[in-house]
């Protein structure tokens, strides 16, 4: 049978979309993408050495093109924007207004691609974009140092992540509404387990070791709810349960039926 253990690490599958989404939301963000006030070329002076201002810092190259430009914006955040000869930004380093690093790549068309950014816990985030601006990959770690990898598809819906939950790695498999309906981890007790959940988030049925190889079965209802339980001891003796709507272990001759 699946002990407590086991199903703790898979249902932390759920718990744990937040490090998907707090790592990534501070990646690529469009306020760095236009964080700096770059200059008009007509407006500038013919003397670059007279661009340097108080605020804001632009370097021209010889035909009087803005290549690069640092500036310190109203609300505390700055940024370096470096510009290709065609006028697009391709690399962005700056700090939010709460002091969070921010690094940006962007393509050849100005679009963002690459981000690596912290968050205010120091927490690192590493995140991929496709040529349409939608998020596709991510990688980063919580505050406690667990890593995780995520994937995500053409609308940047999170279909699968691994992770690494003190010690112990678990898979996940998500719909397209952000469930996760089949999950595979390792306890840190070196038991596993596997589970399957229905469209509605509810875990249905699970598959496990024990850390003697011991393995069991678990069928759950809609609600949710243990209804039948098959297991092996660790001697080798099958056991079969069934239990009612409440979880309550039944007393009856059910297991008859089988």
């Amino acid at each position: 049978m699946m002990n407590r253990n086991q199903y703790a690490v898979m249902l932390g599958l759920a718990m744990v979309s937040g490090l998907a989404s707090g790592l990534l939301a501070w990646l690529l963000l469009d306020n760095l993408a236009s964080a700096q006030k770059i200059p008009d070329v007509d407006q500038t002076e013919s003397h670059p050495a007279r661009m340097i201002a108080a605020e804001e810092i632009s370097l021209v190259d010889k035909d009087r093109k803005v290549r690069a430009s640092l500036a310190i914006q109203p609300d505390g955040s700055m940024g370096l924007h470096l510009i290709d000869q065609e006028g697009r930004p391709r690399l962005a380093v700056g700090l939010l207004a709460d002091g969070s690093p921010v690094l940006n790549l962007a393509d050849q068309n100005g679009r963002p691609r690459a981000g690596l950014s912290l968050m205010e816990d120091g927490s690192p985030g590493l995140a991929f974009h496709d040529q349409n601006g939608k998020l596709r990959a991510g990688l980063g770690l919580n505050h406690k140092g667990n890593p995780g990898l995520y994937f995500y598809d053409q609308k940047s819906d999170r279909r699968m992540s691994l992770i690494l939950l003190d010690g112990s790695p678990s898979l996940g498999l998500f719909d397209p509404k952000d469930k996760v309906r089949i999950g595979l981890g390792v306890g840190g007790d070196g038991g596993s387990a596997m589970i399957l959940s229905d469209r509605n988030g509810k875990l249905r049925a699970g598959l496990g070791l024990q850390p003697d190889g011991s393995p069991g079965l678990k069928l759950y209802d809609k609600s949710g709810a243990r209804r039948a339980e098959l297991a092996l001891t660790p001697q080798g003796k099958p056991d079969l349960s069934f239990f009612d709507e409440k979880g309550e272990k039944s007393q009856n001759k059910e297991k008859d039926r089988f």
